[in-house]
């Protein structure tokens, strides 16, 4: 096994997990999960989740499943902000990072690729244009500073989308950037050749807009 790999070494075998997350971030990606291994449970102590189910799959708080299951594992389909009052309610409970739980960065890398030689993406960022409507002095696209505005070519973007993932398994989240992405004309007609031929790939889809555009 890789050094490079964190997940102990019982995890190469899994068949079996539970998901900790029912919000934007979890429902994009969960199916991936429930098409591969059997989840047992979902995790998400927002009440208005709790006691339905997603595809058969009972919705519970942590205090309700940790109550009757102590050995399996869990994997986190959250941000990164979020995560880490996740992972401070699980190390209190007596989970141990990277043995008991990960969250689902790690899981892509580590169990996808290290231990089943499959490529998954926690996220792509796509630039469609360099233009932006603001100036912003610590824009981390540096707009400001970039003296050879451009918009892409429409089929430049399709050509080079269809190279990352004709080779890629899979991108938890697809982000669509600028610039300004709105000011792409043909952005609807991009989203809609990603959706089209991608969508089985792609947990979400993201345009990320200064919001100054209608």
């Amino acid at each position: 096994m890789s050094a490079s790999i964190r997940l102990s070494s019982d995890w190469k075998n899994l068949k079996s997990l539970a998901i900790f997350g029912f919000g934007r971030i979890a429902q994009g990606n969960i199916d991936l999960f429930l098409d591969l291994l059997n989840v047992t449970a979902i995790i998400d102590n927002n009440p208005a989740y709790q006691n339905q189910k997603y595809r058969d799959v009972p919705i519970k708080s942590f205090k309700q499943y940790i109550s009757v299951n102590v050995e399996e594992k869990i994997v986190v389909l959250s941000g990164k902000k979020v995560y880490s009052s996740i992972l401070n309610e699980l190390e209190d409970s007596g989970l141990k990072e990277y043995e008991d739980f990960c969250h689902m960065t790690v899981f892509f890398e580590d169990w996808f690729y290290g231990f089943n030689n499959k490529i998954c993406l926690g996220r792509t960022i796509v630039s469609l244009t360099t233009y932006c409507t603001l100036n912003c002095k610590n824009c981390n696209m540096l707009t400001p500073y970039n003296k050879n505005k451009r918009m892409y070519d429409l089929e430049f973007l399709k050509q080079d989308v269809q190279l990352l993932l004709d080779k890629v398994d899979f991108v938890s989240n697809f982000v669509v950037v600028g610039g300004e992405p709105l000011l792409f004309r043909q952005l609807p007609e991009y989203i809609e050749y990603v959706g089209e031929n991608y969508s089985n790939k792609i947990g979400n889809i993201q345009i990320i807009t200064n919001g100054m555009l209608m």
